[in-house]
């Protein structure tokens, strides 16, 4: 069950503080604003939300989700966030930014793709800008 079936919606909000003001009045989550000057700390409050992943594998997953959004979305906000589900071993993480998306930067740097898909699928197979 991901957060929309969870929350009952037919799609994610396309509006951001929606979607946000959602998710951050449920239990079990966690919510905060990313600072980039500032993110020493960050991944012992997520280790600390969420005790039932490995401290050193979220800081792994931490940093890379972070290092990519620092290195490939020219963003100027983002948001990272997670959810705990009750009385399962699922937990999702998730980070929103307001940044270029992975087709887009595959189109700046004249890499070819067919469609977003495809690109979001290359990148994950190791292509990169």
């Amino acid at each position: 069950m991901n957060y929309c079936q969870h929350n009952k919606l037919n799609k994610m909000p396309s509006d951001y503080t929606a979607m946000i003001k959602q998710f951050s009045s449920l239990n079990n989550s966690f919510f905060k604003k990313l600072d980039f000057d500032n993110l020493s700390g960050y991944w012992e409050i997520l280790s600390n939300s969420f005790p039932k992943i490995d401290s050193n594998i979220l800081f792994v997953l931490f940093n890379e989700i972070i290092t990519n959004i620092l290195d490939y979305s020219k963003c100027t906000s983002a948001y990272f966030m997670g959810y705990d589900y009750p009385n399962s071993s699922i937990i999702d993480l998730c980070c929103i930014d307001n940044g270029i998306s992975i087709p887009k930067s595959f189109e700046i740097a004249k890499i070819p793709s067919k469609n977003d898909s495809e690109a979001i699928y290359e990148s994950i197979n190791g292509k990169s800008v």
